[in-house]
């Protein structure tokens, strides 16, 4: 029997049955794997959207620029990512910027406009691919390596950038798509604490949960890799997601905006945890430890011990919501993986759980 399992009150000693019975019902329900979600019309919609842009009546993309996309997510190369971001970097100036008369001698602005373009692309295809699927994965790797091309400098406002490392439309247009995201269809924000929503359990109102929980780890990748830093700006910041998930009671009736809040929670501690754990406990305790004035230990400590209580709740909630929550199956083995992650990385305060690893 797994270690975690024995050390739950009340375990059952079919928990082995139990699993298999679990990882049965998440493959049921997993059956579209890697492809998207289904348009109704045979085809994955991530398919659909780059088809709609490339159709686009305004401002039309060129088509080798969207292939560039589509090869990307149906491929299984490993350099798969790396291939494309070069392609993207070498389409500016060999396809896209040509073709664009009012941008052809604009210099700067026409770099930064591909750039916005390039990010609209990458967060308005992230709802759309699953969270577990390859392509989720492959379309993250891209962006880390457009931030691995070399580099080259646009000027916007007097102030000097480098695209995909620090240029101002990255936070532009994550804000943007996040809102979009969270807002769209029936409404996920009004919803997720709504239990007497007659749409809440509707088809619609699933597949917009199923793209939040995609976009979400998006996200949460971006913040573990560093790209989206909890203390240097102010959008998009992925905490109150955690707070909502785990620390809010009581959760929905409705069984998809409930596994929805908590997965989203989940993910940002599986995927980023040694960045909260980081903002919250080392960063308090570091300051602890120095030599700093008696006012500052101070309120070093007092830090500390915030972040220590949070994390204490935190591996609490993870591990009850996995045994009374009421939630499906895929999301109780998120919460799983959260909780050990959680654990791992904060040991002393787990001191029987971190015998029992």
């Amino acid at each position: 029997m797994d270690v975690d399992a024995m050390s739950k009150p009340g375990c059952y000693h079919n928990a082995d049955d139990q699993l298999q019975q679990r990882q049965k019902l998440q493959q049921q329900q997993k059956q579209a794997e890697d492809v998207g979600y289904d348009d109704g019309n045979g085809q994955s919609s991530w398919v659909a959207y780059l088809e709609t842009e490339r159709n686009r009546q305004f401002d039309p993309v060129d088509d080798a620029f969207m292939c560039i996309f589509r090869d990307l997510l149906r491929s299984h190369a490993v350099d798969a990512a790396r291939d494309a971001a070069r392609a993207i970097d070498g389409a500016f100036a060999r396809g896209w910027l040509p073709q664009r008369s009012m941008l052809k001698h604009a210099g700067d602005e026409g770099l930064a406009d591909f750039v916005h373009l390039v990010y609209n692309l990458i967060f308005e295809l992230a709802p759309l691919l699953r969270h577990d699927s390859a392509q989720h994965v492959r379309l993250f790797e891209l962006l880390v390596e457009l931030r691995r091309l070399p580099p080259r400098s646009f000027k916007l406002n007097s102030n000097e950038y480098i695209p995909y490392v620090n240029d101002p439309d990255f936070f532009d247009v994550l804000h943007e798509e996040t809102r979009n995201c969270y807002q769209e269809g029936p409404h996920p924000r009004r919803h997720l604490t709504a239990d007497d929503s007659e749409d809440t359990n509707s088809a619609a109102f699933r597949q917009q949960c199923e793209a939040w929980v995609n976009f979400s780890l998006f996200k949460a990748r971006c913040v573990e890799a560093g790209i989206l830093h909890q203390r240097t700006n102010a959008h998009g910041l992925p905490a109150d997601q955690i707070v909502e998930g785990l620390e809010t009671d009581p959760l929905p009736v409705s069984q998809p905006a409930r596994d929805c809040k908590v997965m989203v929670a989940a993910q940002y501690l599986a995927v980023a945890g040694a960045r909260f754990h980081e903002r919250l406990i080392l960063v308090p305790r570091r300051v602890f430890n120095d030599n700093a004035s008696t006012n500052v230990k101070a309120a070093a400590a007092i830090a500390l011990h915030r972040g220590r209580a949070r994390w204490s709740l935190w591996a609490a909630r993870l591990e009850f919501l996995a045994q009374r929550g009421g939630l499906s199956p895929y999301v109780v083995d998120a919460l799983e993986v959260a909780r050990r992650r959680v654990v791992a990385l904060e040991p002393v305060l787990f001191p029987g759980m971190a015998m029992r690893r």
